[in-house]
């Protein structure tokens, strides 16, 4: 593109995406790809944030991205809105319609959203991200919901997984779902097994008998992350259902056959190291 920046962020960025952080550097960086990914589609991408000091906002963490979207913000492509601005039931479309309007073919949206939960209650919350999901799933809508691992009460992680569980990032894996099944990327171990849990129990409730996981791209797997894949797909399992574990690579494949999970009723292990 001609203007220093770095390579655009893929297709993963997109959608409704769950963003589980365990720092305000991690959430700043996330939130600076995403915005990026959104500028090099064209489209109209749009934050809301709590107030920030002078030098902590996201435009002044991005590294040598802050130039690029100091003149996205001039131009009008990127904005920065106040929490009370985005919240509001109903200022969510209001905001989509009003940058469609303005000749932009998509949106993105981003929003600290445990924030709010100081300001309304948690089920006035929950039905603003089911507006944003509808947003997502039948208008040209991308949106990044932002949430702190660390305070995200475990009966209010699994309705978020439920509310995005197309798309779901931490600070070690991001799933995704293609028309081949979940999708995993990067490592599982005791620190996001709860995640990982909930998304297979999940995925197997809504599943017609086959839950396939693509496990090509992840790096590592642990004892935690067994147990809670046999864990959350044990009822799904006994009523005959399967998981299909597709293309491991050789290390996560070892761990599989040490731990005998190939060898469980209900588990299918496709394209590891026999």
């Amino acid at each position: 593109m001609g203007n220093g920046a770095p390579r655009s962020h893929g297709p993963e960025w997109d959608g409704h995406l769950l963003l589980l952080h365990r720092s305000e550097s991690e959430r700043l960086s996330s939130l600076a790809a995403w915005i990026y990914r959104g500028l090099d589609r064209g489209d109209k991408v749009i934050y809301a944030e709590l107030p920030r000091a002078a030098g902590e906002s996201v435009l002044d963490v991005a590294n040598g991205w802050g130039v690029y979207f100091a003149a996205a913000v001039a131009d009008g492509r990127l904005a920065a809105l106040p929490l009370e601005r985005f919240y509001p039931q109903g200022g969510q479309e209001e905001i989509v319609d009003q940058a469609l309007d303005a000749g932009f073919p998509s949106v993105r949206l981003a929003a600290e959203s445990s924030a709010t939960w100081a300001t309304g209650s948690l089920s006035a919350h929950l039905d603003i991200e089911r507006t944003v999901d509808r947003l997502c799933r039948t208008r040209a809508v991308s949106a990044l919901c932002q949430y702190k691992y660390s305070t995200t009460e475990r009966t209010v992680l699994h309705e978020l997984v439920a509310m995005h569980r197309d798309r779901l990032r931490d600070s070690a894996l991001s799933m995704a779902a293609s028309s081949h099944g979940l999708v995993l990327d990067g490592e599982i171990d005791r620190g996001n097994a709860d995640v990982f849990a909930t998304v297979i129990h999940l995925a197997s409730a809504s599943s017609v008998g086959v839950v396939r996981l693509d496990l090509a791209a992840l790096e590592f797997m642990d004892v935690a992350a067994c147990r809670q894949l046999l864990y959350a797909s044990r009822d799904f399992r006994q009523a005959g259902g399967r998981v299909v574990l597709v293309a491991p690579r050789a290390s996560v494949d070892l761990t599989l056959r040490l731990l005998g999970v190939d060898q469980v009723a209900g588990i299918d292990l496709v394209g590891g190291q026999p």
